[in-house]
């Protein structure tokens, strides 16, 4: 498009040549006067005109993007069956979990000075949405503050992360959110763009810019990706960590595209993602190239144009090599690379798979690497090295043990040791977790009712007040163990949802 009035442009001035040229006037110098004066106001009206064609771009994409999101509704709002019973079941296990989180929260609320610390391990520990616990915020605000402290006190990121889910129904702690989208470490960033994202947060002008030298870092990280993975692809035995690898690449991908859209229009840049990644057709990837050519700043512009636009790898290295200066290493020297990187660039889990990888190759650093990891600050990755050299080196092994200090050897005997297990779990999505999303019925609109059945025994519901229609709810006995029902319509209560953390690994013990 940006083509098109350049091109107008030359062909009018064209034009003109060959009109006074048949008229026989041919005076370079006042001929050179007119086409000057001719491309002068070209280029005004260019200019006057581009402010509008930027606003009908932006005009193009919201109505694209508004249009599609309603038809999503529809879609699901035909789907809904009002045919269907609004009783859930809630297994026993679940019953029993509710009764003891509701008897944690009915004593913090007895004697709130001495159970604020018991609050806050609840808070953590729960697996309820942030939604349900927005009216004891507002109630308690020192509750927000020790988990504040407890955020900055922190060495757990799983911790945190849970931290960041709870605040972001805070709307007092907006700013506090923002600082954390700045991180260096992937997982805090991705879940403080999801709750800002939640919040519908405007940023300023400084905010923007800061979000800019943060995309800016990030994207030479994902050339450290593009360039690591092609470091292992050709050997078989890292498969596995090749297809991580990629992985991560792809959360980071995401993660930028989600931060961008904190500075640019939103509807431009999930334009600008589908047509970059190859989703669209040609037409749609050139209104991709369009926009990013009259939305983005060009110090961004080059470097999505070099990491994301390129096809090979090495075209990737060679253009942002400027900016983002890589090394080529052998899939030994790679291995070693992903295990001395820091954790805010590499998760925990490619780290204990780089390892396992020295370790089943027998490379010749083998026993070094061991010995170094041993000491590592992440006691899961300094047990998974101590179980190879004890099995292996037994002698360096008590000897570098001893070595360490107390809480090093209590964090090494604390923690399983089937970490390979889980996993293999995670990777294939298979582990899931329950998640009671309708705990605490005070602070929601979810009550508890005990009734009697047709045997005359004693059946709780768990439902939506004012609701309640006693011929939805069932009673039914196997093998003496009881059944509870619960309304289907109450936001999911004890759902089975799949985990999926950033990374696509679940279990915290893996950031």
């Amino acid at each position: 498009m940006e083509g098109v009035p350049k091109a107008l442009g030359v062909i009018i001035a064209g034009l003109l040549i060959l009109v006074f040229n048949l008229l026989g006037f041919k005076a370079s110098l006042y001929l050179n006067l007119l086409f000057l004066v001719v491309l002068v106001s070209w280029l005004l009206v260019t200019k006057a005109s581009y402010k509008s064609y930027c606003v009908m771009l932006e005009q193009f994409v919201k109505r694209k993007f508004t249009s599609l999101d309603s038809l999503n509704t529809r879609i699901h709002e035909r789907t809904i069956d009002p045919s269907v019973s609004n009783i859930k079941q809630v297994s026993p296990a679940e019953w029993q979990l509710f009764t003891e989180l509701n008897k944690i929260v009915s004593e913090a609320e007895s004697n709130k000075s001495i159970n604020e610390k018991k609050s806050v391990e609840f808070l953590l520990h729960s697996l309820l949405p942030a939604n349900y616990f927005q009216q004891w915020f507002d109630k308690e605000p020192m509750i927000v503050q020790l988990l504040k402290s407890r955020f900055q006190s922190g060495e757990n990121t799983g911790e945190q992360l849970r931290v960041l889910h709870l605040l972001s129904v805070v709307k007092s702690e907006e700013g506090f959110i923002k600082q954390q989208m700045l991180s260096k470490n992937p997982f805090i960033c991705q879940m403080a763009v999801k709750s800002l994202q939640k919040q519908q947060v405007q940023m300023d002008v400084k905010e923007k810019a800061s979000c800019k030298t943060w995309v800016q870092e990030m994207m030479g990280n994902q050339l450290w990706y593009y360039v690591a993975i092609e470091d292992v692809e050709d050997d078989p035995q890292l498969a596995q960590l090749k297809e991580a690898l990629k992985r991560e690449n792809q959360e980071i991908t995401n993660l930028v595209f989600e931060v961008l859209a904190f500075v640019y229009e939103p509807a431009a840049v999930a334009e600008i993602r589908e047509g970059i990644m190859g989703q669209q057709s040609g037409d749609g990837k050139m209104l991709s190239h369009e926009l990013l050519e009259n939305f983005f700043d060009q110090d961004i512009r080059e470097k999505i144009t070099g990491l994301y636009l390129q096809d090979e790898r090495a075209a990737r290295v060679q253009l942002l090599h400027e900016f983002y200066p890589q090394q080529k290493l052998t899939s030994s020297e790679r291995l070693i690379d992903i295990i001395h990187k820091e954790y805010q660039l590499v998760p925990l889990y490619l780290k204990l798979l780089a390892l396992e990888a020295i370790c089943k190759r027998n490379d010749p650093s083998k026993e070094d690497i061991l010995l170094e990891c041993l000491q590592s600050v992440h006691p899961l990755l300094a047990i998974s090295a101590g179980e190879q050299l004890r099995n292996e080196y037994p002698g360096h092994y008590y000897k570098a043990y001893e070595k360490l200090t107390v809480v090093q050897q209590k964090k090494m005997e604390s923690l399983p040791q089937g970490w390979r297990e889980d996993l293999d779990k995670a990777e294939a999505f298979s582990s899931t977790l329950p998640v009671p999303a309708a705990l605490l019925p005070f602070l929601s609109s979810y009550i508890i009712t005990e009734r009697e059945d047709l045997a005359n025994q004693s059946c709780y519901i768990l439902q939506t007040e004012g609701e309640y229609v006693a011929g939805d709810v069932q009673w039914i006995y196997e093998d003496r163990a009881q059944k509870i029902y619960v309304p289907k319509d109450a936001s999911g209560i004890f759902t089975d949802q799949p985990v999926k953390g950033f990374k696509s690994t679940p279990a915290l013990s893996f950031f």
